[in-house]
């Protein structure tokens, strides 16, 4: 899991509690301290601007940094299960999605977090958490559940998918037009604000983990065995691309 901050400095987290910055572009890395042991894993990070961050993993474990990552500290979560995503929307509200539906809730900038949905053992994974604005946000995760949310994070509303497939990423591009991409190459696209989802045909059969776009017509996904997928019209279409 990367997470690059501007363009020379970066933070690489991972298994182990294990955090890695560079301040250079990538040319030098130092191992930093986490706090929380070699048990530990890191699963999602986000920085609201160079010097606030935050990542989250095993064990409900929430970290906070307010120096640009040269040091961590350990937020109280209220849970003891994964998790594992975070986005923020502004610098104080920010939502967390982890195992078994749940999503956690911040007004006040990381400091208290408060459980929005979710929590029951039989609920399934979710993976990833996309917000474009204050209110409008979807997450996405096991067998092809998403959920939207106009209140900002306050209430979630299960959207109908068309698949049971695994859902890894979510993105949006505005408030009508959504693109959520899974397991066995599925690219699903909205342009009703979640009201319907269209399966986009592909080539590639990998599983598809990354997705991002530079502006409303530009995105690139990532999945496995090098799998690089670009578009240049919103989503609507996808080629593959040669790795380097």
């Amino acid at each position: 899991m990367f997470s690059l901050v501007i363009n020379t400095v970066g933070h690489w987290f991972g298994y182990n509690g294990t955090i890695l910055r560079t301040t250079d572009g990538g040319i030098n890395w130092i191992e930093q301290s986490s706090g929380t042991g070699s048990s530990k894993l890191f699963f999602g990070v986000y920085f609201t601007d160079i010097n606030n961050g935050f990542v989250v993993g095993s064990d409900g474990i929430i970290l906070k940094t307010v120096d640009g990552g040269n040091s961590w500290n350990s937020q109280i979560s209220g849970i003891s299960h994964y998790l594992f995503d975070v986005f923020f929307s502004n610098s104080n509200i920010g939502i967390i999605v982890g195992e078994y539906s749940t999503i956690l809730k911040t007004t006040d900038g990381g400091i208290t977090w408060v459980q929005k949905f979710g929590g029951a053992t039989y609920l399934p994974i979710l993976e990833s958490v996309f917000f474009k604005n204050e209110n409008y946000g979807m997450a996405v995760g096991e067998n092809g559940k998403i959920f939207s949310s106009t209140d900002g994070g306050e209430n979630w509303i299960e959207q109908i998918s068309g698949t049971t497939v695994n859902l890894h990423e979510i993105f949006l591009l505005n408030e009508n037009i959504g693109i959520a991409v899974g397991d066995s190459g599925i690219i699903l696209i909205t342009t009703n604000s979640g009201m319907n989802w269209l399966k986009i045909s592909i080539s590639s059969f990998q599983s598809l983990y990354g997705l991002s776009f530079s502006d409303d017509n530009q995105g690139i996904i990532v999945g496995n065995y090098g799998t690089i997928l670009q578009t240049a019209d919103g989503g609507h279409s996808w080629t593959k691309q040669s790795r380097i």
